[in-house]
């Protein structure tokens, strides 16, 4: 692993001509909210990666901008951080419901008219547990990134996943990808090579940056976000006016989820948190786990 701070990005116009793939990756959690749900761990931690083919990466560079000053503009920001669109605090406190809405509609149109791949992981101390034995023969990736911590895992583990599709969809992804990467792990600026954990990237590279001036970022901010809060809302008993119609508009984003399980609903009115937990159950079984969460490690072994 190296770190340096003066990796370079391409130009955009290099971009902009189509020379360049894209990958964008944000984080998202409710860290100490505890959900209704076993399998919704306070303290899980996601990160979600938005893909973009040269020719996408290449139309969405040249008119996301504008999109996003149309969005800021509206709302009285510099920068998108959809959880706070959607919970109104702070400079948002006095927008309207319906003029913050209207941001996730625009972006929900952005990923059903591009049908963007988009890969999420999500590990919880709980989800630790349930992959102990093998995480403990491992040490730090590259001597920073701790497999037995849950949001490290879960970012080494998405990179794996990318570097697997990208490698399976070689016709849609035939030029190396910019890889940007939302701030907080690291800070701005900084490169993190991985190497050939990153062999489909510009440089090996991952290139931290601010949603701010790396526009393609409020993508990955969106698809995280929407993600977090659609699985936070169909874990809860009840749901307020406000987050179904949230539902209802994310549901038109027609996310491209890979390696997504998607469940119909007939009546979401009659869904329920046994429903919710019904379900990852199935898919825990499905995968060889205990259908609780850490179960087989925490208390497997008195029985």
């Amino acid at each position: 692993m190296k770190t340096q701070p003066h990796f370079e990005l391409p130009s955009a116009e290099a971009v902009l001509a189509g020379h360049f793939s894209g990958m964008a990756i944000d984080d998202t959690g409710t860290p100490g909210q505890s959900a209704p749900s076993l399998h919704l761990h306070p303290d899980r931690k996601t990160w979600a990666a938005v893909l973009l083919p040269p020719e996408e990466m290449a139309e969405i560079s040249k008119n996301l901008p504008a999109t996003i000053h149309h969005v800021c503009s509206r709302l009285g920001v510099d920068e998108l951080h959809f959880a706070e669109i959607y919970s109104g605090k702070a400079a948002l406190r006095r927008v309207p419901f319906e003029t913050r809405l209207d941001a996730f509609r625009i972006f929900a149109r952005v990923f059903a008219v591009f049908r963007l791949p988009l890969l999420v992981q999500t590990f919880s101390p709980d989800n630790i547990l349930d992959h102990s034995e093998t995480l403990a023969r491992f040490g730090k990736l590259g001597g920073i990134f701790d497999p037995k911590k849950p949001s490290d895992l879960a970012f080494i583990t998405l990179l794996q996943r990318v570097r697997q599709f990208v490698a399976a969809n070689k016709v849609a992804f035939h030029k190396p990808a910019v890889a940007l990467v939302d701030e907080g792990r690291f800070r701005s600026g900084l490169a993190v090579q991985l190497g050939d954990l990153l062999d489909f990237a510009h440089q090996k590279a991952l290139f931290f940056a601010s949603s701010r001036a790396a526009g393609l970022l409020q993508l990955a901010d969106f698809a995280a976000f929407s993600v977090n809060r659609m699985q936070w809302i169909l874990a809860q008993a009840e749901r307020s006016e406000r987050d179904q119609r949230l539902l209802e508009v994310l549901g038109q984003a027609d996310f491209q989820g890979i390696d997504m399980i998607r469940h119909s609903i007939d009546s979401l009115e009659e869904w329920s948190t046994a429903d919710f937990d019904s379900l990852h159950e199935t898919i825990r079984k499905e995968r060889g786990l205990h259908p609780v969460p850490g179960y087989g490690r925490k208390r497997g072994d008195d029985e």
